[in-house]
């Protein structure tokens, strides 16, 4: 590795963008060591590496220490640690240092860029005039790019988009060519202020005037010609777009997944799957997050034409190397999944998309399904993952009923162990029985469903509050009632009155001891006592083992 300004001072500027304080000090004691070895010291090149470190990584103590002390160590400013002192300063917002530093930096004639650039972004462009007296410099490319720096942040320019670009093209008619970062802000802007066709024309005129077509700029290009899918001009774009990338050589490419998405889709339209796939398959390539491959518009037409074995590769890719899909992408694959696969393979993917943080991006509906494959099959293991992992995304009381509902057609015993699972996972305990219950508010279970709330809250010792056990003992008793009422139909009823009686007996002390108010707790006694000609019996041993003070009832 040559021994450069620029190697140096990107090595400072890894050992500081490491938070972890002595890991850093530690790195930054060996690379110092090593540029010893080499007859090296650090000096303000590799200070200035440091502070760029720090500022990459929001390390402001860090940053303010050493630029104090290399500021009052040093007699003569480095413009370079002016520079990054004024950047630093404008990223936190304090604008006051920031001119401060920007009248320092604007003294040398090279910089007059980056300062333009900061006071802009600060809004403080009406200040450049007074900073940078641009008159007096002569004509240049870098003088030509400071005023389009200048015009693009106008506000006029929101009035009169047209006028920016024809700013643009008269530069480049004297023969200044703007830079790449600019011409794509000046595409940019005319699109915010001016619309998607005006952008167009932008595009179009600039880069026949001989704008530079950098890899952004092209980018910027595809998107707003991918917003129209009915037309193909996105396409020749990809193709000279797809012809640059395969020739650099990038470390990083940073691809906008809405319009990689959406570029996809009109290949898929006007070309067929074959071209959208070597689109996918080359885009693969490239060093860039796997979250931004266009998955989602290939899922789509893989679902929407049963091509399952081609589906099945594509999931395979995502799930083994957690990708991130969108929220479409999501329910696509679990609507086909629970309506093809078995029921590990769902589990597979709703764990799969417990780890990348998106489960809770699926809809009820495939919750529903999902449970009651689990009840159908006997999978327990994938049952109880999966009402820990709703538990713990604090899904509402809404999906709780779907489901609740759902298994109440399919296998009724497994209601039960919903309850007292979902409990058990969750650390507010509750918080989730409460959700239950109004969940199951106006279930035909409900009464099983209160009694087991209540259960499972005293297995952990939580005394449930007196609201509370008045939804379980009403749901109870609305329950018996309603048993009485259709107990004479054709099919009876599904919960036996012995268990309503005894679901009742068991909840009445703890209500009392929960302030129930009498009325309820007395239609609770007089539905106990009803039941049999010798249940006033039972009545009478309840109320002798309350406490004395509970006794007016």
């Amino acid at each position: 590795i040559p021994l450069n300004n620029r190697t140096i001072n990107m090595l400072a500027v890894a050992c500081a963008l490491d938070n972890n304080v002595s890991r850093a000090t530690e790195r930054l004691a060996t690379v110092v060591a090593c540029m010893r070895s080499w007859r090296l010291s650090p000096d303000m090149n590799f200070f200035v590496g440091l502070l760029k470190g720090y500022d990459r990584s929001s390390q402001h103590t860090m940053f303010d220490g050493l630029a104090a002390q290399l500021r009052a160590r040093n007699a003569s400013t480095s413009l370079d640690l002016d520079k990054i002192i004024m950047q630093n300063a404008a990223k936190r917002g304090d604008t006051e240092l920031t001119m401060a530093m920007a009248e320092l930096v604007a003294q040398s004639p090279d910089s007059i860029p980056s300062v333009v650039k900061i006071l802009c972004k600060l809004d403080r462009a009406d200040y450049v005039p007074e900073l940078v007296p641009l008159h007096k410099f002569p004509d240049n490319n870098i003088i030509a790019n400071v005023r389009l720096e200048l015009a693009i942040n106008d506000p006029k320019v929101a009035i009169q988009p047209h006028k920016l670009l024809k700013h643009a093209l008269t530069m480049m008619e004297r023969g200044f060519t703007p830079s790449f970062r600019l011409t794509r802000d000046i595409i940019d802007k005319i699109w915010l202020c001016g619309g998607r066709q005006l952008a167009i024309r932008a595009y179009e005129e600039l880069t026949a005037a001989g704008a530079p077509k950098s890899v952004n700029v092209m980018l910027l290009a595809l998107k707003l010609y991918s917003r129209d899918t009915t037309k193909e001009e996105s396409i020749g774009v990809y193709e000279e777009l797809r012809e640059r990338l395969a020739a650099a050589d990038f470390n990083a490419l940073v691809l906008p997944q809405p319009t990689i998405s959406a570029l996809a889709m009109v290949l898929i339209e006007k070309r067929g799957i074959d071209a959208a796939q070597a689109a996918f398959d080359f885009l693969s390539t490239l060093p860039t997050l796997q979250a931004n491959l266009p998955f989602t518009p290939l899922i789509q037409y893989y679902v929407n034409s049963n091509m399952v074995e081609k589906l099945e590769v594509l999931l395979r890719r995502i799930v083994q190397h957690d990708i991130p899909l969108s929220i479409s992408g999501i329910n696509l694959c679990c609507e086909f999944l629970v309506a093809n696969a078995k029921v590990v393979d769902v589990a597979n993917f709703l764990r799969y998309l417990e780890r990348t943080n998106t489960l809770d991006c699926v809809s009820d509906s495939v919750f529903e399904k999902f449970f009651a494959m689990c009840a159908s099959e006997y999978r327990a293991i994938d049952f109880e993952w999966a009402v820990g992992a709703l538990v713990k995304i604090d899904r509402k009381w809404r999906t709780w009923r779907a489901i609740i509902e759902c298994l109440a057609t399919k296998n009724t015993r497994v209601l039960s162990a919903t309850v007292r699972l979902a409990i058990r996972q969750s650390t507010e305990k509750l918080v989730m029985a409460g959700m239950l219950l109004q969940a199951t508010s106006t279930s035909a279970w409900r009464a099983v469903l209160a009694d087991d709330v209540a259960a499972a809250l005293r297995v952990y010792n939580i005394s449930a509050s007196g609201p509370m056990y008045a939804q379980i003992l009403q749901a109870i008793i609305t329950t018996y009632k309603e048993r009485k009422q259709l107990a004479s139909t054709v099919h009876g009823y599904r919960i036996s009155a012995t268990y309503l009686i005894k679901a009742l007996s068991r909840n009445i002390l703890p209500a009392v001891k929960a302030d129930v108010k009498p009325d309820l707790i007395s239609s609770v006694l007089l539905v106990i006592s009803s039941s049999s000609p010798t249940a006033y019996e039972k009545c009478l041993g309840l109320l002798h083992d309350m406490h004395e003070s509970r006794r007016q009832l």
